[in-house]
């Protein structure tokens, strides 16, 4: 039996494979998942991939006209928000005059279904006038939207919200009380989540986008979609002069307002505010 022990050891010993010390010092003790900034180990591997086809290749002597209405096809199809042909049906509620302008509380349609509160700051006199459609930021506040960039009335709850967060934020001032002094049509709305269209918190706001998702849409298309219909209604405004219409965006609203220049002729000019924190959080 002892000899039969010692027999099945050896046997057992020949068959196993031979492992030296260096090989198992090599063998990693857990596979690398994350790199740095909440990126996969291997993004370098992806990037790499990464052939921009549809981007402006100046080598190509491409129209660039051409270039531009094949790009905003490409990109109107990924927003996952088919084009609706309906009328805006403005409807005025509320308006207070302010120091040289006057502040328009309205209600408007951007996509059937949605009957949308926005702010719009009137300048004295007939225009037209130069116009500016603000875009605000995120900030995980949702508490205000289109009040973090134009002052509320005097009479509205969210007025002490919107006094702390210009003060923290923008140096004590509205910006779009701002640009209204000095001349400008402005116009401002909540993006769906925020102010009088949610409030939403930043978790059930992933929720939210992950529901549009499994209904086949997209919110951050919705978002860009009611921006493009934001555009068109501050055009066709006869207080605007339709040749000089900018946005300009903060944050979240800076990505937005170069997007939607990018998107539609109906920007001439676009101003963006810390779009992105270049120096964390993204890859080199």
């Amino acid at each position: 039996m002892r000899y039969f022990a010692s027999l099945l050891f050896v046997v057992i010993s020949i068959l196993l494979p031979t492992t030296s010390n260096a090989a198992i010092n090599n063998i990693p003790k857990e596979p690398a998942i994350l790199a740095e900034a909440m990126l996969p180990a291997f993004y370098h591997e992806l990037k790499a991939e990464q052939r921009f086809t549809a981007a402006w290749q100046s080598q190509t002597q491409q129209d660039i006209r051409l270039w531009r209405q094949n790009a905003r096809t490409i990109v109107r199809n990924a927003l996952l928000w088919p084009e609706h042909a309906i009328g805006f049906a403005p409807e005025l509620i509320a308006s207070e005059p302010r120091n040289g302008y006057r502040a328009e509380r309205w209600l408007i349609t951007l996509t059937p279904g949605n009957r949308v509160p926005v702010l719009l700051l009137r300048p004295a006199g007939e225009g037209p006038f130069g116009a500016v459609l603000l875009l605000h930021d995120h900030g995980a506040h949702f508490s205000i939207g289109k009040e973090k960039v134009i002052r509320p009335f005097a009479d509205d709850s969210k007025l002490p919200d919107a006094l702390a967060w210009v003060e923290r934020h923008y140096g004590g001032s509205f910006i779009g009380d701002e640009l209204a002094m000095q001349g400008y049509l402005v116009l401002a709305a909540d993006t769906l989540g925020w102010g009088e269209r949610g409030p939403l918190t930043y978790d059930t706001q992933q929720a939210l986008a992950a529901n549009f998702l499994q209904l086949g849409r997209s919110l951050a298309g919705f978002a860009a979609y009611e921006d493009l219909r934001l555009a068109a209604f501050l055009k066709q405004l006869p207080a605007t002069d339709a040749s000089k219409i900018a946005a300009v965006g903060f944050s979240m609203g800076a990505f937005r307002a170069w997007q939607l220049s990018a998107l539609t002729d109906d920007i001439q000019a676009a101003a963006a505010m810390q779009a992105f924190d270049v120096n964390h959080g993204f890859p080199p």
